[in-house]
């Protein structure tokens, strides 16, 4: 849960969370489940988007990341976005976040009965 990840972390990201939110509704409040659930998909998006930029930097015998690795891994015509998805981590980790997210679903609809 939320509260097993450390303040120094976590604190950050609810204040990004809520300033972005305020964007488009100034009145949202979010459970800490819902908190949950975001910082495990962000994190599972960023390992992934650091893997296709690895990949790029290694495909130009680089050792160093840079901009330009990222946004080749992240424009559409990237063939990394077709051709290793699924990657075994990339499997690994949406699994892991799939049933991460349905376990505090469930708890949620239990909770609300």
């Amino acid at each position: 849960m939320l509260s097993e990840i450390p303040s120094d972390t976590r604190l950050p990201f609810q204040r990004l969370v809520c300033e972005i939110a305020q964007v488009f509704k100034t009145d949202l409040l979010f459970q800490s489940s819902a908190m949950v659930v975001l910082l495990d998909t962000s994190e599972v998006y960023l390992i992934g988007l650091l893997e296709d930029t690895n990949l790029c930097a290694t495909h130009v015998k680089r050792a160093t990341i840079m901009p330009k690795d990222i946004q080749f891994a992240v424009s559409e015509e990237s063939v990394l976005r077709r051709f290793t998805y699924n990657t075994p981590t990339k499997l690994r980790l949406s699994s892991l976040l799939w049933h991460s997210t349905q376990l505090r679903l469930n708890q949620l609809i239990v909770l609300n009965r």
